[in-house]
């Protein structure tokens, strides 16, 4: 099953629910999202991994587990999650994470999201992607691919509110 099929099936389990049970749930994804990822960014730092690494590792098993209700997916769905996660790896910071958590509320509900702090992250990495560019061998194939091609999740909010 795809990373699509699972978000797909997320959000038909959450549908009939009221919209104060949705808050409620948003809620606990962001309290979720939080506690995992100071338990994992913990135990990859323990194990002598890198800041960069922890972070997307903790990132990595947040999404697995909201997205997919896996904590463990399979490397294709592993795969597919990362690249769901490509904007919020490039930014090791508390910010990123608080994006990130609003980004996966968006993703489930389409609503009970931050829309000020996605927008402000999302076009931090508009400008990150423009100024990398320069130093691509095809800057505006990488600009398309990179924000544009409308493969991710994050592209489609991008287009919609940035």
């Amino acid at each position: 099953m795809t990373l699509e099929n699972h978000v797909a099936a997320v959000r038909d389990r959450f549908s009939p629910l009221s919209d104060g049970e949705k808050e409620e749930i948003a809620e606990q994804v962001r309290l979720m999202a939080r506690n995992v990822y100071d338990q994992i960014f913990s135990q990859a730092k323990e194990a002598g991994k890198d800041h960069r690494f922890s972070h997307e590792a903790a990132l990595l098993r947040i999404a697995a587990i909201a997205l997919t209700g896996d904590e463990f997916p399979d490397d294709d769905l592993a795969k597919q999650i990362q690249m769901e996660n490509a904007p919020f790896n490039i930014n090791v910071s508390n910010e990123a994470l608080i994006a990130f958590q609003e980004y996966l509320i968006w993703t489930i509900f389409d609503r009970f999201f931050q829309m000020e702090i996605l927008v402000e992250y999302f076009s931090s990495y508009r400008s990150h992607i423009f100024t990398r560019s320069s130093t691509q061998d095809n800057p505006d194939g990488f600009v398309y691919f990179m924000l544009y091609s409308g493969k991710f999740g994050w592209q489609k909010f991008i287009e919609k509110h940035c």
